[in-house]
């Protein structure tokens, strides 16, 4: 008879090592072990699994328009013109995207990781646009599978953690970037962040520091995706300081973070200069006054405007009444997700948990960061923190708590489906149109000089010989 040595693992499971004939004597594990293994492993984690099949099922539903959208969008046109004329991409990690001089007042564009994924995709695949398109949504899930795997540790009800994880899939708020090429940074940032939070639940768990050098890999995929990346090694920062009992130890411990900060900013000022922190584009001051740019407000305005986006970027995860440049809200579905948002956080706080307090420092971090703009994307981060902080509250197995809350999250997801769904309609058609009727007229004049003619031409060629049906021009009020 064969008998498997059993390793504990320290949370009550224990795994077999070698197996070994009644005798002691050692025998080989051949295939079947191997099966056993990823049987074992099935049943284990059955529900895992089959909440992640049911979201891969919503995702594919309301995502699958997206797979097919065309490079006619200007950001598209632009950065592709932008890799094309580049012939060593490792540029990159020395300097800005390229787009010197700069545009609208934007400053220190220091994101490497992502143009040089253009770059390779470019060189392979030419102007197809399905290659970005399903590498983003393919970033997007993977962040709904991690924050599946937090979410599953903290919440005993299993119906609730899939609504929750869902919540994040599909929101208006999480949506630009899993869609839209040009934001695939804040995607990269999330899940730099996501498997950060997911570290240091275990090392809470096990009352062990965070891993220094695994932590000090996800600052450096962070702060080379985009610069609202400070939130992960900020984030260690605050946690290292929490879990230290000694004022040697807090140092200790956060030397390396607060070194790696200090390093990149000084890397941005040699790149930049007195513009490395400059990023200013327009909004809503006070959710009321548009304006185009930073400038075009008084300049006893100015200061003010900053703050109102910190404040906006800070309100809008709990209550969402701000539109996607920051106006104010008050539309029908915008009611029903603003009071159906409220009253499933008043649900989730009885006693604050740690994580629900690691979740408000991320959001107050991500407000900070994006205190020169507010826009629905940039609220990426700060909806993975929302959709944990309303997990980890207080876990109703029965009763009516329990049916109240599943009641509101069910409702808020289906509001999100609607305007999520409405969302990427929109944009397919806004993109049809300028391909197949506007002919990148929209797009080119958009950046004079900054989208090359002859790539715009390629693309309207591949697009034109792939015989793609299109559809009709959008109607007023379709333009995302």
């Amino acid at each position: 008879m064969i008998a498997y040595n059993q390793i504990p693992l320290g949370d009550g499971d224990t795994r077999s090592s070698i197996a070994t004939q009644s005798d002691g004597s050692p025998e080989i594990i051949g295939k079947s072990a191997s099966k056993k293994t990823w049987t074992g492993w099935l049943a284990r984690n059955s529900e895992a699994v089959g909440i992640s099949i049911v979201l891969l099922m919503l995702f594919a539903a309301l995502f699958d328009r997206a797979v097919y959208f065309v490079p006619s969008e200007p950001n598209d046109l632009r950065f592709i013109s932008q890799v094309a004329k580049t012939s060593d991409p490792l540029k990159y990690l020395i300097g800005d995207w390229g787009e010197g001089p700069y545009v609208g007042g934007q400053y220190g564009m220091y994101r490497p990781i992502h143009p040089i994924s253009l770059w390779l995709v470019y060189k392979f695949f030419g102007v197809d646009a399905k290659p970005n398109q399903l590498i983003n949504l393919g970033l997007h899930f993977a962040n709904v599978l991690v924050l599946l795997m937090i979410i599953l540790r903290i919440q005993k009800d299993r119906f609730a953690a899939m609504l929750y994880a869902a919540l994040f899939m599909v929101s208006m708020y999480t949506v630009s970037p899993a869609i839209w090429v040009t934001n695939r940074a804040l995607l990269q940032v999330g899940l730099a962040l996501l498997l950060l939070i997911h570290h240091a639940l275990k090392s809470n768990e096990i009352r062990a520091p965070l891993k220094t050098s695994y932590v000090l890999f996800l600052s450096c995929f962070a702060l080379l995706s985009k610069e609202s990346g400070l939130i992960v090694p900020l984030f260690a920062l605050v946690v290292s300081l929490y879990k230290s009992s000694t004022t040697l130890d807090r140092i200790r411990r956060a030397t390396p973070y607060a070194l790696i900060i200090g390093f990149y900013f000084l890397m941005r000022f040699f790149m930049f200069g007195s513009h490395s922190v400059n990023y200013h584009n327009g909004g809503y001051l006070f959710g009321i006054r548009h304006y185009n740019f930073y400038d075009d407000l008084p300049a006893n305005l100015r200061t003010l405007s900053l703050v109102d986006n910190v404040l906006k970027n800070l309100i809008a995860p709990f209550v969402p009444l701000f539109g996607v440049l920051g106006q104010l809200d008050f539309g029908r579905k915008a009611l029903i997700v603003i009071i159906a948002t409220i009253a499933l956080v008043v649900l989730s706080i009885k006693r604050p948990t740690i994580l629900q307090m690691y979740c408000l420092v991320i959001i107050v971090l991500n407000a900070v960061l994006h205190f020169q703009i507010f826009r629905e994307r940039s609220l990426y981060l700060a909806q993975i923190a929302f959709c944990l902080f309303v997990a980890s509250g207080t876990v109703v197995e029965t009763g009516t708590r329990r049916w109240v809350t599943i009641g509101l999250a069910s409702t808020l997801l289906l509001v999100n489906i609607l305007q999520v769904d409405h969302y990427i309609q929109g944009s397919y058609l806004w993109r049809d149109a300028e391909m197949n009727v506007r002919k990148l007229q929209t797009s080119l004049n958009t950046y004079p000089g900054r989208i090359d003619p002859e790539i715009a031409k390629r693309v309207l060629e591949y697009y034109k010989v792939q015989n793609i049906p299109h559809m009709p021009p959008p109607l007023e009020g379709e333009q995302p």
